[in-house]
């Protein structure tokens, strides 16, 4: 409805459509894509990104606003494989977790590479009205350019500046391809490191030694460390193993 509205409609009851409508400031609706359990992500002309419920007890209620880029938005898309959200606006990508909110990558598209800071790339607007959220923090960047040679080491391309069109995952979640108005297509690795679990977060020691380690492999070392704690007993004490496990379990035969 002229980029500035959406309305939901019920496919049963097609005369009683919803509208849901937005604060001004947003600017226009440049995209919005359904996710989870009846919420729908939207982008504005203006930079923001809102989260928006469909569910009857909260309809048309932010429950998460935020600006992503300071000038303008040009595209938004949603990836339920690997739980982020691509944006691209003001010559940069930002890819965002949605988990946590964390930035894990930004891209530049200038003739001079710009080294993103926790206060630039994060946006300099606060959360909107409703149950609205920070931006996104920052992170090093976790995207690995697969386009050759037209791209420099840091990730930013070479050139005069350019303006990012339009973006769009591959279904696994792992490639985000760019496209930009002179015709160019990028395409970007998303590293592995930047959307693991937070359960094998190696800043945790312990989790850095149970990573490698698969469950089944783990079972089975934990076996074999219990039979030769009972050999070894068995040879110290000179007695059978089934008498250790006896002594150990408390069994008495004959009870």
């Amino acid at each position: 409805m002229g980029g500035k509205t959406i309305l939901l409609y019920d496919l049963n009851e097609r005369e009683n459509a919803l509208e849901l409508a937005f604060q001004a400031r947003y600017g226009s609706i440049v995209s919005y894509q359904w996710f989870g359990n009846g919420y729908i992500i939207a982008g504005f002309s203006s930079g923001y990104v809102v989260i928006i419920s469909t569910h009857l007890n909260e309809i048309g209620q932010e429950q998460y606003c935020a600006k992503f880029h300071e000038h303008s938005l040009r595209e938004i898309v949603y990836n339920e494989a690997n739980g982020t959200v691509a944006t691209c606006g003001d010559n940069c990508i930002k890819v965002v977790r949605m988990r946590d909110w964390k930035e894990i990558a930004v891209e530049y598209l200038d003739s001079e590479p710009t080294i993103p800071t926790s206060s630039s790339s994060s946006g300099s607007a606060a959360a909107a009205s409703g149950n609205g959220g920070s931006p996104p923090t920052s992170s090093f960047s976790m995207l690995a350019d697969l386009s050759g040679p037209g791209s420099s080491g840091s990730g930013s391309m070479l050139g005069p500046s350019l303006c990012f069109e339009d973006l769009q995952w591959t279904p696994d979640g792992r490639i985000l391809s760019v496209s930009s108005h002179n015709g160019c297509l990028h395409n970007f690795m998303i590293l592995s490191s930047a959307l693991r679990s937070s359960l094998f977060d190696l800043d945790s020691p312990f989790a850095a030694v149970l990573k490698p380690i698969a469950p089944w492999t783990m079972l089975f070392t934990m076996g074999f460390m219990v039979i030769a704690v009972l050999l070894v007993i068995s040879v110290q004490f000179h007695v059978s193993c089934l008498d250790v496990i006896r002594a150990m379990t408390g069994f008495v035969e004959g009870l």
